[in-house]
């Protein structure tokens, strides 16, 4: 029956037995002669260093390992260092209720109600538009005030799936007359695609907006003898920039009295040629 007790005495022994045992063992090897040539000395110290790297290892490191992961993850949250962990406001906004009222998604209006080119923009409430695109816009409106109807909507009080649709553009959108994508050149092969989704100007530029205005009204009310709306004169036209990175202004137009705009005459000096 002594067999059992000497085997559970074996399983019982700790890693701090086990250091004890070491070295202990340690010092009657070290009372030989011959220490310094000792095999056994040099393998027993160090199976005790490595006992005491894995008690440090338990004792301090795992501890210290999980309140840096805590302390982390605790950061992220107070100051919102991953926001895609956190579901925007008008992604979780409540379903419209069928009798609710259908007004309460309509942030305000512009122009005429009759005109043919009805343009929706679609934002997240508080957020504010690129002051370039709202100048697009109401110059639209200023020029053509009954031919422009603008419905500005908050994309908070839209039904969930058109909310989901726009999940991927920051919950914007401008849609001009039911249309979002616009294509210019051959409609089988078109030269250019623009997509009226997201914000701008990652998702599309300014100029892109003014170029789809302008060609919708072209549609709608046919062709005109120059553009509705231009940049230069809306002064958003992007500066002239040189290959050094600095930025300057547009050159002056040069007009040549008894010429047209633009009209410059270069004149080679003379060089005699000695026979």
């Amino acid at each position: 029956m002594a067999a059992p007790e000497s085997k559970q005495a074996k399983t019982s022994e700790t890693l701090f037995d086990q250091e004890t045992a070491s070295a202990s063992a340690i010092q009657e090897i070290s009372s030989a002669d011959d220490i310094k040539r000792s095999v056994a000395v040099v393998e027993a110290c160090w199976e005790l260093e490595k006992a005491r790297r894995r008690r440090m290892t338990l004792k301090y490191g795992l501890p210290a390992v999980v309140l840096v992961t805590a302390l982390a993850l605790l950061a992220a949250w107070h100051f919102k260092v991953f926001p895609f962990a956190e579901k925007p406001a008008w992604l979780t906004a409540p379903e419209l209720t069928p009798e609710g009222d259908p007004a309460a998604l309509v942030e305000r209006t512009e122009g005429n109600p009759e005109g043919k080119v009805k343009i929706v923009v679609t934002h997240p409430e508080g957020r504010r538009l690129d002051e370039k695109v709202t100048r697009i816009l109401n110059e639209a409106v200023d020029l053509k005030p009954s031919e422009f109807y603008i419905v500005y909507q908050l994309t908070d009080k839209l039904p969930k799936e058109e909310r989901k649709v726009l999940i991927d553009y920051e919950g914007q959108s401008i849609s001009i007359n039911d249309r979002t994508s616009f294509a210019f050149g051959d409609p089988k092969r078109p030269d250019r695609v623009i997509e009226l989704l997201g914000f701008s100007p990652v998702f599309f530029t300014p100029q892109d907006l003014l170029e789809v205005v302008n060609l919708v009204y072209r549609e709608v009310y046919g062709p005109t003898e120059k553009p509705l709306l231009d940049m230069e004169a809306l002064d958003l036209a992007p500066p002239m920039e040189t290959g050094s990175g600095h930025v300057h202004d547009p050159l002056p137009k040069i007009v040549i009295e008894g010429g047209e705009q633009g009209d410059i005459m270069l004149r080679l000096p003379e060089i005699k040629v000695e026979e």
